[in-house]
């Protein structure tokens, strides 16, 4: 048996050794070992590092679960449209690709992503999880040599500024797919 992928566990542990290390420093502080108010300010900075790493674990936490959900769905929709489809496969380099869809000889990576709205670089703002997803996607489909990259938003809906300029390619042959796993199949038919 594989041992799950749970890459937030480190992120975890750095926030529990961050809140442990400012105990120690408020204490010393308090014992009167180092001065106080830099006690208090080396505590204070811990326990800021401590909160955004235990928010970090959380989200990529919530992240996993929300993909292995619709993976799930989506697993079963693809199967009965006549897709071999792979979850969870690892790649030494880069981590784990969430969905491997095939029909034939050709061969799809999606990455399913919990984003509402997919928002591009725009006037203030600059899309940086937007871009990550992208270079993500694009490091799953050379890693394994597939031919579409898919970003797929289960949850996905369309804003105004999609709607005037449209959204379908992300640039470097990723596609972005809104809907849900049907949207999905009808998305993987046209592209393989």
């Amino acid at each position: 048996m594989r041992k799950p992928y749970e890459p937030w566990k480190s992120d975890r542990r750095n926030g529990l050794l961050a809140f442990t290390c400012s105990a120690l420093t408020t204490s010393l502080s308090i014992a009167g070992v180092i001065y106080v108010w830099s006690g208090v300010a080396i505590s204070v900075l811990l326990i800021l590092y401590g909160l955004a790493c235990r928010n970090r674990a959380a989200r990529r936490s919530f992240g996993k679960k929300f993909e292995d959900i619709q993976s799930a769905k989506a697993d079963l929709v693809l199967r009965k449209h006549g897709f071999s489809v792979e979850l969870g496969r690892m790649v030494k380099p880069i981590g784990d690709i969430d969905m491997i869809a095939s029909l034939g000889k050709r061969k799809a990576t999606v990455e399913i992503k919990s984003f509402v709205f997919w928002k591009r670089a725009f006037l203030f703002f600059n899309g940086t999880r937007e871009s990550r997803a992208v270079k993500q996607a694009v490091r799953q489909r050379d890693a394994i040599g597939a031919d579409v990259a898919i970003i797929w938003l289960p949850q996905g809906r369309r804003s105004f500024i999609d709607r005037l300029f449209g959204d379908k390619t992300l640039g470097h042959g990723v596609r972005l797919v809104r809907g849900n796993a049907y949207t999905l199949s009808r998305a993987l038919f046209d592209l393989l």
